[in-house]
């Protein structure tokens, strides 16, 4: 039988009674059936591309996930069966929605099944995105690295039999860096001569120069050069957290320490994949973007002893 919307949960009692015209029997308690039933209830949710990483899913950027599998669960995180046996499964539509209906009141668990999807009309994988915001646990960017693919318990009551807003947000991690090298003709460019420079401290802060935590709620730590003078931070958000509250911009900044016996040699000369952006370097970030321009160029102040030499331009 058929039952209205906004009757989730209610009991219902279904009665049959034979009419005047039908082999009616003489006991009219015999004549009349009745069937008492109580209706399902449903979970629902979007899954959303949280571009700005901001733990909500709202106008510009951000755009929904269609494709992407969701399972039900029972309250130990078993697989719920249909008739055939099979897992009870789900697909995001072309909003990023999801639902599941017809549910017996109970406990249950939502679990997002990462893969193939398709976002603002491209073929994505969810595996190469973060999550930012999870039901139940990861509601707002402190809680940056807690979120959960599978939910909390979900209790479908006679009271709340319609549970909805069970959303998952996700964002393509971000990364900065690339070289610091010895300008060696001043120039302010990097020629095919000249080398990189090992052990040079890079340290990513906001734009006050506050510290920073990556998309899994750690703080975003120094890093130094490598033997080839290169350096990197990765899994950045595409906006600045910070780890001070209310302090400093919407940008990244790039800080080199300059080695003892050396100075920053000119800074923005020509070619931003060539050049040097100096001492530091406002930096903004888009998700899944991999800015590889933020270079440092360092020339010797006088003589250079062969220790530092050495140092800074080890041979294998």
């Amino acid at each position: 039988m058929k039952v209205k919307p906004g009757t989730e949960g209610a009991t219902i009692t279904n009665t049959a009674t034979l009419g005047d015209f039908d082999q009616i029997d003489s006991n009219k308690k015999n004549n009349t059936s009745s069937a008492t039933f109580t209706v399902g209830g449903t979970i629902a949710g979007t899954l959303f591309n949280d571009a700005d990483a901001s733990w909500t899913f709202g106008p510009g950027d951000d755009k929904p996930f269609e494709g992407v599998t969701l399972r039900l669960l029972d309250a130990d995180g078993n697989p719920v069966k249909d008739d055939s046996g099979a897992d009870i499964t789900t697909k995001t539509d072309a909003d990023g929605n999801y639902l599941f209906n017809r549910l017996p009141l109970g406990s249950y668990k939502v679990e997002v099944v990462p893969g193939e999807a398709k976002v603002d009309g491209a073929d994505v994988n969810l595996s190469d995105y973060k999550q930012t915001y999870g039901y139940g646990s990861s509601t707002k960017r402190s809680e940056a690295g807690k979120g959960k693919l599978t939910t909390p318990t979900i209790s479908l009551t006679t009271s709340n039999a319609n549970v909805s807003k069970v959303d998952f947000g996700f964002v393509k991690p971000a990364s900065v860096g690339n070289f610091v090298w010895f300008d060696a003709n001043k120039d302010g460019i990097q020629d095919a001569d000249e080398v990189g420079v090992a052990g040079v401290t890079v340290t990513l802060t906001d734009g006050a120069g506050n510290p920073v935590i990556d998309l899994d709620g750690n703080p975003v730590k120094p890093v130094t050069t490598d033997a080839n003078g290169k350096y990197e931070f990765t899994n950045l958000m595409p906006n600045v957290d910070r780890i001070v509250a209310n302090a400093g911009e919407e940008n990244y900044k790039v800080v080199f320490t300059v080695p003892a016996g050396y100075s920053a040699t000119t800074s923005n000369a020509g070619d931003p994949e060539k050049d040097s952006n100096g001492a530091d370097s406002s930096v903004t970030l888009a998700q899944g973007q991999n800015d590889e321009t933020v270079d440092f160029g360092l020339v010797a102040d006088g003589t250079v002893g062969k220790a530092t030499w050495e140092k800074l331009f080890p041979t294998a």
